[in-house]
């Protein structure tokens, strides 16, 4: 993967079955991700409840 946030694993029993995690870095972009629409949120809701 070029950016490597995800580690993707196949199932050893079960070819049909892949397994995705994120990875260290994965999981910083995520976070931020996350904290980024909590402020949107925010935002909508302060405009809102004038």
């Amino acid at each position: 993967m070029q950016f490597e946030l995800i580690i993707v694993q196949k199932a050893p029993n079960d070819k049909k079955k892949i397994y995705y995690a994120l990875t260290s870095n994965g999981k910083v972009v995520a976070k931020l991700h996350d904290e980024m629409h909590q402020e949107i949120i925010t935002e909508i809701e302060e405009k809102f409840s004038d």
